[in-house]
């Protein structure tokens, strides 16, 4: 699959197995970018956010994805990854979402333009 859709972009969790099979199939397909996420921030366990047997692998990873600024700067300034390595996508949604009775009207808009589609409880 990743032959034939000519993805650009492969994209797998921080967990060694993925990591490794991630960077085998890119090299063998052409992907030529590859980014990781860390959902972690100081000791957990007792191990390292990035421990070392992710480490092996960074120099063949292009961007490490932090969720918050304060996971990044812990990523710098506790772990060493390179401040150009990282970016950070926020992790989460905004709180000043719309209230109740919106939600209830945007609901109804978009079940008017999907037609009649059955949902639980209605």
């Amino acid at each position: 699959m990743l032959r034939e859709e000519r993805f650009a972009i492969l994209y797998f969790l921080d967990h060694p197995h993925a990591i490794f099979h991630g960077i085998i199939a890119s090299w063998s397909t052409g992907v030529r970018v590859r980014v990781m996420p860390v959902h972690t921030t100081g000791r957990w366990g007792g191990r390292a956010s990035i421990p070392r047997s992710t480490r092996l692998f960074l120099p063949w990873i292009d961007s490490v994805i932090a969720i918050a600024e304060a996971q990044r700067d812990y990523l710098v300034r506790e772990e060493g990854i390179p401040p150009g390595k990282l970016a950070v996508i926020p992790n989460g949604i905004p709180l000043g979402g719309p209230d109740a009775s919106a939600r209830d009207h945007q609901r109804k808009e978009i079940r008017a333009e999907l037609g009649s589609i059955p949902t639980r409880g209605s």
